[in-house]
């Protein structure tokens, strides 16, 4: 795969001129045009400031509450609501939030936003290149790694809203695509194992693009099918997705089973309605753009005889069903089953992108051809920059404040209530609360014999709460918590069941006396299966790289090693058509 990287021999003599020339082709021809594309990327964030778009304060405070945590795995933001907590660390797939959280604990906050989206710049170029190489000769192929990050979609979702979870997902398709493309010809375990494990990276980043990616990879599965008639890649990638879907087992066991505890459902979010499809004037622009590249890349592939069919096939493919998909007249199929979380249409822009760059990468296959692409993507850039950019620079004050309140228990608004537990009504009111306090007694009276100073809190965090009562009567203690089924209330070495007021706050009934109370937050039921299942799965997929690793295969002396026998028959070669014309044969005019 790496090799890749490295110039062809009859590419050598065309970069190795003298001059500006030279050193222009050289530019064009080596992969530091994907790192300078992933720094173009951040420009704007260095010069002015981070964006801050309609989701930057969900992730900001998610990235902040894994940072202030010292558990690896965090399970509940003390800061949500305004320290009454939600359940998104439950629910939300962990990669973006963990490696946001990471970014937090090492580097300044005004840093973290930036070496994200360049992290994700270096991801999706890196990535994309790997895919074009399918298509195209290196330096086209350079040439559409270098377009892919700085795409219209991929900058509205940076610059207007903030979208990291999908940054992120949209980074990891074009990888997850090559590996797919790889399968036909794959002779060993090796090339299912790193399929499955990019597709399991999509998936614990953002369900509607792991969604919109695993139907697109399954159009795409069976046109390799449709090639040759042979069912072996269907097979493949159909293993594929089980062992992906074992990999990623410890998250969506648990996300199935504590659906019913929150409000993001069926019922209370509905399915996709007609105004979903009407976009404002900058998102519908940019679908226009996206579409019209998709729409002539299938003309100009179809144009030129030289391009293979598995070309045309696996470009209509990738091009038809989003383009459906974001017409009205799809609606009815986002009543069907798990389709109504992909929430909005216009998040198949995200397949659409890769055509952008492939059209981007044909387009400028000629030097006079590149120049013009850039200079027409650069001015375009300018014009619409104030239209992608919200409040630059302003969130960065943002974000200490955020941290601030967190450290503090002051807390924060919750952004998003679909993470809400789903008796809870957050109140004003609720605000000047107490950490834990009493609020009625057993018997229906006021708890005015109970006072605070008859209440004293040990311990307050994410994890644990410990707090100590010596009340005369019955009493009922109040906490500044959602009210969830997994709290576990402890009283006096004894479980207690909690329960909840009318605006869905944790309670708990308290004899008369000293009391030693312990508040827990448990393991959802189904994460202990879904980690049983997918610490072997990762295990197998190891053991299964490793042992059909190339250095494995080669003999490295007279002596050969007991865990590399081949005293198995050897494979056969598959005698299956090329998938894509190889680069020397290739029309780029």
């Amino acid at each position: 795969m790496f090799s890749r990287f490295s110039p062809e021999p009859s590419e050598k003599q065309a970069i190795a001129g003298h001059g500006f020339a030279g050193a222009t082709a050289r530019f064009f021809s080596s992969p530091i045009l994907l790192v300078c594309s992933a720094f173009v990327l951040v420009l704007p964030i260095i010069l002015m400031g981070t964006p801050g778009g309609n989701d930057f304060t969900f992730h900001m405070t998610s990235w902040l509450e894994v940072s202030s945590q010292s558990a690896f795995y965090p399970r509940w933001p003390d800061g949500a609501n305004f320290g009454f907590g939600d359940a998104r660390f439950i629910f939300y797939p962990p990669l973006s939030w963990f490696l946001g959280g990471s970014l937090c604990k090492v580097l300044p906050l005004a840093a973290v936003p930036g070496t994200y989206i360049f992290l994700c710049g270096l991801i999706a170029s890196f990535g994309m290149y790997l895919l074009a190489s399918e298509f195209m000769p290196r330096r086209e192929s350079l040439i559409a790694g270098a377009f892919f990050p700085l795409c219209p979609y991929f900058l509205f979702n940076i610059y207007h809203r903030s979208a990291y979870s999908e940054i992120l997902a949209m980074a990891l398709l074009p990888v997850s695509l090559a590996c797919l493309l790889r399968l036909r010809q794959a002779r060993g375990p090796r090339q299912i194992v790193f399929f499955a494990f990019s597709l399991s990276l999509i998936w614990l980043t953002h369900v509607p693009s792991a969604l919109i990616t695993s139907i697109s990879l399954g159009c795409v599965a069976v046109v390799l099918v449709s090639l040759g008639r042979d069912y072996l890649p269907l097979i493949r990638a159909a293993a594929g997705f089980l062992i992906a879907l074992g990999l990623t087992s410890f998250y969506w066991l648990q996300v199935v089973n504590e659906r019913p505890f929150v409000r993001i459902s069926r019922s209370e979010v509905g399915v996709m309605s007609a105004g979903d499809f009407r976009l404002d004037p900058l998102l519908g622009a940019i679908v226009i753009v996206h579409v019209i590249a998709a729409i002539s890349l299938v003309a100009y592939v179809y144009r030129k005889p030289r391009v293979s069919i598995a070309s045309r096939r696996m470009i209509v493919a990738l091009a038809v069903l989003p383009v459906v998909m974001l017409s009205p007249a799809s609606l009815p199929l986002y009543g069907l089953p798990f389709l109504w979380f992909i929430s909005m249409p216009f998040h198949w822009l995200s397949v659409l992108a890769l055509l952008y760059s492939f059209g981007a990468a044909y387009v400028a296959c000629s030097w006079p051809r590149l120049v013009a692409t850039c200079a027409v993507l650069g001015i375009a850039a300018i014009l619409v920059l104030p239209g992608f950019v919200r409040h630059m620079g302003g969130p960065t004050r943002l974000l200490l404040n955020m941290r601030s309140a967190i450290l503090s228990r002051e807390g924060y608004a919750a952004s998003v209530a679909d993470w809400n537990p789903r008796g809870f009504r957050f109140d004003p009111d609720l605000k000047n609360l107490p950490v834990a306090s009493f609020a009625q007694a057993a018997n229906g009276s006021a708890s005015s014999v109970c006072a605070a100073k008859d209440l004293h809190v040990e311990v307050w965090s994410p994890v644990q709460k410990d707090v100590e009562t010596d009340c005369p009567v019955d009493s009922v203690l109040r906490f500044r918590l959602a009210y969830y089924p997994l709290w576990r209330i402890v009283v006096n070495g004894n479980t207690v069941p909690p329960f909840e007021n009318s605006a869905g706050v944790l309670q708990a009934s308290l004899p008369a006396g000293k009391n030693q109370i312990e508040v827990s937050l448990q393991e959802p039921a189904f994460h202990a299966l879904g980690v049983f299942c997918s610490v072997p799965t990762l295990a197998v997929c190891v053991a299964l790289t490793l042992i059909s690793a190339p250095w494995c295969s080669r003999p490295s002396g007279p002596r050969k090693s007991a865990s590399c026998s081949t005293t198995s028959p050897p494979i056969k070669t598959e005698a299956v058509e090329p998938l894509f014309l190889p680069p020397h044969k290739m029309g780029h005019s």
